[in-house]
């Protein structure tokens, strides 16, 4: 059996629940994803404001280059799994709180705060990439709460 590549894109509609808007076969390089972002947009995909992707390969690029004016940001549970092996096992309860504490912020001041502050006590190891990919997972920080999106 071969190995196949699907592109999926999921919206979230009025309603706040995810739909699948968009599916393309090909390979998980820029290309594809530049030809699925363009196919979408040429369905109208209008009013884009934030993409939260997995860091795949081209899919970065390719929003940027199909939808300038959206936000990227990260999933934060792709940050949480590349942050795993940088925490000692005997840690890890205690990193994932704090990790899921400092994304519960409704303010992106107080989350980095919060995650520079204790850095450097809790997790030694992941401070490298704490400080490299942390800011990535906020994006989001930067829109209403949500009960301001509702006014």
């Amino acid at each position: 059996m071969e190995n196949a590549v699907a592109l999926i894109a999921l919206g979230v509609n009025a309603e706040r629940q995810p739909e699948i808007i968009g599916c393309e076969g090909g390979k998980e390089d820029t290309q594809s994803w530049l030809n699925l972002l363009q196919h979408l947009k040429e369905r109208e995909l209008r009013g884009t404001r934030l993409f939260v992707e997995d860091q795949c390969l081209g899919l970065v690029e390719a929003t940027r280059a199909v939808y300038p004016e959206s936000k990227y940001q990260r999933r934060i549970v792709h940050f949480y799994r590349n942050m795993f092996p940088t925490i000692p096992k005997k840690h890890m309860p205690e990193a994932m709180a704090m990790f899921k504490a400092i994304h519960a912020q409704e303010d992106r001041e107080a989350a980095p705060r919060r995650a520079w502050k204790q850095r450097k006590e809790k997790l030694p190891g992941a401070e490298k990439q704490l400080e490299e990919e942390f800011e990535e997972t906020l994006t989001y920080t930067q829109f209403p709460h949500e009960s301001e999106r509702n006014t």
